[in-house]
């Protein structure tokens, strides 16, 4: 696997330099698709979770895309949702999940994570949307496009969600997709309600 990471920089003898291939403020920084600097034969480092966490991340997913990994994008994006769920538990933040309407295919949908306070509900929805490869040319416009793609996506679901909630006044959350499974009330009562869009990155 470190052997899949090697760049371009620091063939042939050791120790490596960094950046001796960025000779000039318009070249395109390549820390966003090589997370690891080599210092010496087999031995790399990765300067620190906080910048390059994402990126280390970013590569792996790359090379099991590339290696046709079946079903891949479905279970990051299962894993993603599994892993904001494992957040709520740990801080003991009750929240609400499941499928809704499913004997009507043209109302039902399932939500992500609903949370509840006393003063309105928060719908948030996770999509497993990347930032695009323009990313490190520093090309704001395409990574504030990919992301919106992501975020509108999201939103768009969350209201059909709140259609429904408003106009029934209530929703049965099914564990399943199936009307014997166990399942969850939530009440609208007419209070407010948030919208969160949560893409890959955050």
């Amino acid at each position: 696997m470190i052997g899949l990471f090697r760049g371009t920089q620091g063939q042939g003898t050791c120790p490596c330099v960094p950046n001796k291939e960025y000779a000039q403020i318009l070249t395109p920084a390549n820390l966003f698709d090589k997370p690891l600097v080599k210092i010496r034969e087999d031995t790399y480092f990765m300067i620190s979770s906080h910048f390059c966490g994402y990126s280390f991340c970013r590569v792996i997913h790359q090379i099991l895309k590339d290696a046709k990994v079946s079903n891949l994008d479905r279970n990051l994006g299962d894993s993603i949702e599994d892993h904001v769920k494992d957040s709520l538990n740990a801080k003991n933040i009750p929240y609400k999940i499941g499928h809704y309407s499913i004997t009507n295919p043209e109302e039902k949908g399932q939500c992500d994570v609903v949370l509840e306070t006393g003063k309105g509900k928060v719908f948030l929805e996770i999509k497993k949307r990347s930032l695009p490869d323009e990313f490190q040319l520093g090309d704001d416009v395409e990574v504030l496009r990919s992301l919106g793609d992501g975020m509108l996506n999201a939103q768009k679901q969350i209201l059909r969600h709140r259609v429904y909630l408003q106009k029934n006044n209530f929703m049965k959350l099914y564990q399943e997709e199936k009307e014997s499974s166990p399942y969850t009330t939530l009440e609208w009562k007419g209070r407010r309600i948030v919208s969160i869009s949560m893409c890959l990155p955050e």
